[in-house]
């Protein structure tokens, strides 16, 4: 003979369940919101990749070489957001530190990583707080419309633009452009 629980233990249980689910889901949908980005219409108003070049150079607050030790999260347990971790294996601008840690910016397309991936990043930093925004890190537009409805892809002409611009090649591991652009 099974033991049935009173009905408010039940409810508890069905209720603190849909609670999580609930919480599980706008986390997801929020996440998703400001992670997906698309990729930005051609603006013809925009600067030529050498211009913007040298503006996110200037604006960047650090440029790094590194690899990314642990990718950003989130600790359910904890209830809380886990930064990705850049180790700096070069500081080509910026302070003199070991490891990075990257927030991410509510509401803004920010850069994917994979775990042991080497980039160079342009970071901004705000209130103690580092980031790898898109804006400094990816031309405007990524990708260009040509004759015959083809794409043409600004990202790798930028990266070796920043190479260009700052005098250091990247090492060969390096990747060229992100795995999240």
């Amino acid at each position: 003979m099974a033991i049935t629980p009173p009905s408010h233990i039940v409810k508890a249980m069905i209720s603190r369940s849909l609670q999580t689910s609930i919480f599980s889901l706008c986390w997801v949908l929020s996440a998703s919101a400001a992670f997906a980005c698309s990729p930005t219409r051609p603006d013809y108003k925009s600067l030529p990749l050498s211009d913007q070049v040298k503006q996110n150079i200037r604006q960047a607050d650090a440029i790094v070489d590194g690899e990314i030790v642990r990718v950003s999260g989130y600790d359910y347990k904890n209830k809380r957001e886990i930064q990705a971790l850049l180790k700096v294996r070069k500081i080509i601008k910026g302070p003199s530190v070991r490891v990075f840690s990257l927030r991410l910016p509510a509401g803004g397309c920010e850069i994917f990583f994979r775990r042991k991936e080497k980039v160079r990043l342009l970071l901004s930093e705000t209130g103690g707080s580092w980031a790898a925004r898109e804006t400094l890190n990816l031309p405007s537009p990524a990708l260009s419309e040509a004759p015959g409805d083809r794409l043409i892809d600004n990202r790798l002409p930028y990266a070796k633009l920043i190479d260009k611009q700052i005098g250091i090649p990247r090492s060969a591991d390096t990747a060229v452009v992100p795995w999240g652009f």
